[in-house]
């Protein structure tokens, strides 16, 4: 039996299922190009006076 890895790969397709591993290094990788504002704001929402606010599903826990 062929050996086979899981590769990246763009419109891969409904058959493909990365890893956990796989996924937190996407996760880290995208979130190292992130500003400390766009952390904070990930992190904690904006909630500026004038914007809009989306509701939770489930609501706030």
């Amino acid at each position: 039996m062929e050996a086979t890895t899981n590769v990246v790969k763009m419109n891969a397709g409904p058959h493909y299922l990365p890893t956990p591993a796989q996924i937190a290094e996407a996760c880290k990788a995208i979130q190292a190009t992130w500003t400390p504002l766009e952390r904070r704001q990930r992190m904690y929402g904006d909630w500026s006076p004038g914007r809009p606010r989306l509701a939770l599903k489930g609501g706030r826990r």
